[in-house]
């Protein structure tokens, strides 16, 4: 029989013969309510005829397929959806690195791989070093008078350090007096534009008027981008 706690609703089932005919005091495990039970207290167990569980089965049966037929479309396409996520980010991430080797040993490619330059050139890039290991070797001057002119004749050679082609900036020619005072002044292109490795190119050049003081030779690389000294 079925019998209610009075307090807490909770139901108990016990066994019709575990109840005396004068009642059984019982407490509720739930909430500890204390009363005494009888069999009048019963409560009617509900009746399910074979119909009514045929049709609560099928009722079952037809939700929980439909259930799981939801269930396992979402999950492909979740599945597909983060693959396709995954393997565009790899792709940018390779492209990315590959751009930035292409940029960074853009002077070790041009080395290796003369025609590389003309790719370069064609992205705005410039894949030559200019300026860097030039040094100026044994630099002279003599003075000489040309057309009743006094000029200064400097003469030595550009020398490549480096294991790099190298462009060659224009060169700053300076004369200057005892005090540091700049009596004249030149800036002389070199005959090419770039000088290979460890090779050296001869410079000459000619300065009208350079005044009859004590003179010093100062030579420097224009900066070829922002013409500063």
């Amino acid at each position: 029989m079925l019998i209610k706690c009075p307090k807490c609703r909770s139901v108990y089932d016990l066994p019709d013969k575990m109840m005396p005919p004068e009642g059984l005091k019982m407490r509720c495990s739930e909430c500890g309510e204390i009363w005494m039970g009888s069999s009048k207290d019963a409560l009617k167990a509900p009746s399910r005829t074979s119909k009514d569980i045929r049709q609560m089965f099928e009722s079952v049966s037809k939700n929980t397929a439909d259930l799981f037929k939801q269930e396992s479309n979402v999950k492909v396409v979740k599945v597909t959806h983060v693959k396709h996520n995954v393997n565009i980010f790899l792709l940018l991430l390779t492209l990315l690195t590959l751009m930035c080797i292409f940029y960074i040993m853009r002077y070790d490619i041009v080395r290796i791989m003369p025609g590389m330059e003309r790719v370069y050139n064609q992205f705005y890039i410039n894949p030559i070093y200019y300026g860097r290991d030039l040094e100026f070797e044994d630099i002279s001057s003599r003075e000489l008078t040309e057309s009743d002119v006094p000029q200064l004749e400097i003469s030595g050679r550009i020398v490549n350090k480096g294991d790099y082609v190298i462009g060659i900036p224009p060169v700053q020619i300076k004369v200057l007096d005892a005090q540091g005072k700049v009596l004249a002044e030149k800036i002389y292109q070199t005959p090419i534009s770039r000088l290979e490795p460890h090779y050296d190119l001869l410079l000459n050049t000619v300065i009208p008027n350079p005044g009859s003081q004590k003179k010093s030779i100062y030579l420097t690389f224009h900066d070829y981008q922002t013409g500063e000294k």
